[in-house]
């Protein structure tokens, strides 16, 4: 600080740097590892046998994590379960104390069918504690974030479809509240992949390639990654090719995922599958989140106003304590329609206009005398998010005279 010598009037310039984006794609995954240790941010997958040992055998996390990577992830969080206690009581715990890295965005729990011995649990247990990832306390409350889960290993398409009901009657009579059913993503089925080599014999593993199904939610967080880098959360999650993948347990044909559309005991779509096509690769070939309502129904809208949520809790706070009047909500209208306004430029929202796109009120329709009394600032935000477009259809009429492709125009030939 400088010294001043004199009483006086001093004006100093101070420069601040613009404050980054908060970040997106960035998964906290819950599951066993060898060497207990804090939550910790790892930006490559060698940091994971630097941090936490050689992956467990009977472990998916170590899976789960270089599949993100793999996969486009530049940064994860991993949160050890405690192997000396029962395995509900390790996951509840680790996900409240995940609640606390307030950078992650989802959450993905690859060792949830297992218990720290690596015994498969009954699959009644394994639903119930799927349904705790989604409505447990803080992680629900305070973190916003999104849930990846897996499909149950060894199940058919008709097993999977039973297992998406059976989900969501838990989340139902857990006290599971709307937003809970929009918040989560279901994959299926499991993926093969190369067996984890420890590092100190991957110099002489030669080319010896053993493979073992894991869980798909590790690839699927690295492809949220991915897209989220390229594009934005706007997109959806889609369409990609899932890297490090050698092959899926159950090969799906057109007829198998159509079921999970045409199935009236689950909400359309419900189950996002995974594909491998023909010259194409493995695919993600949905994207829909656990709601049947029409406006949750996809993955990226339903992240783009969790994004929101989280920005607006982060910049917000800022305005705590300040005179509700005018001049604040008129800083609030300000701030919010930038923020919106860059939702519009970049392409996330619908409409040809800004007043199509999204609106902002802040102002005394919002704030009647009783609420500024109460202490209470009231800002309305209304987003009209871009929606993905699954079912492309071309129209071919053969008709006398030559052939007219019908689409959204017309050439003919």
């Amino acid at each position: 600080m400088q010294a001043y010598m004199c009483p006086g009037l001093y004006l100093e310039e101070v420069r601040t740097a613009p404050q980054g984006e908060l970040p997106t794609g960035v998964p906290v995954f819950l599951g066993y590892v060898r060497r207990q240790a804090p939550t910790c941010a790892l930006t490559h997958w060698s940091q994971f046998a630097m941090r936490f040992g050689d992956p467990l055998e009977h472990s998916y996390l170590g899976y789960a994590v270089r599949g993100f990577f793999e996969n486009g992830g530049k940064m994860c969080h991993v949160e050890p379960l405690d192997r000396k206690k029962p395995h509900a009581i390790a996951v509840r715990e680790a996900l409240e104390d995940s609640a606390k890295v307030e950078e992650a965005d989802s959450v993905c729990a690859p060792d949830l069918t297992l218990d720290a011995s690596g015994a498969v649990v009954p699959p009644d247990v394994a639903v119930h504690l799927q349904a705790m990832l989604l409505h447990a306390g803080p992680s629900r409350q305070e973190n916003r974030r999104f849930t990846i889960l897996d499909s149950l290993h060894g199940l058919d398409a008709e097993g999977e479809r039973q297992h998406c009901r059976q989900l969501l009657e838990a989340i139902r009579s857990a006290g599971g509240a709307p937003e809970d059913f929009s918040g989560a993503a279901l994959y299926y089925p499991w993926i093969s992949v190369p067996a984890l080599v420890p590092f100190d014999e991957q110099a002489g593993a030669g080319e010896r390639v053993e493979t073992v199904l894991v869980p798909p939610c590790g690839h699927v967080a690295g492809i949220y990654a991915r897209t989220d880098h390229a594009a934005g959360v706007r997109k959806a999650p889609a369409n990609e090719i899932v890297n490090g993948v050698l092959d899926v347990e159950t090969a799906l044909t057109d007829e198998a995922q159509a079921g999970f559309f045409s199935a009236r005991d689950i909400p359309s779509g419900a189950v996002n599958c995974l594909r491998a096509f023909p010259g194409r690769g493995i695919r993600v070939w949905g994207a829909r989140t656990l709601s049947s309502d029409p406006d949750w129904r996809y993955v990226n809208v339903r992240r783009l106003f969790l994004q929101a949520i989280r920005w607006i809790e982060h910049e917000m706070v800022r305005m705590a304590f300040e005179p509700n009047g005018p001049d604040l909500w008129a800083r609030i209208r300000r701030e919010l329609n930038a923020y919106c306004f860059d939702l519009f430029r970049g392409g996330a929202l619908q409409g040809a206009t800004i007043n199509e796109a999204f609106f902002v009120r802040c102002g005394e329709e919002t704030n009647p005398p009783e609420s500024r009394d109460s202490g209470a600032v009231v800002a309305e935000i209304g987003l009209a998010a871009a929606r993905p477009h699954e079912f492309i259809v071309i129209r071919l009429v053969h008709r006398t005279g030559g052939t007219t492709v019908g689409g959204a125009g017309a050439a003919s030939y």
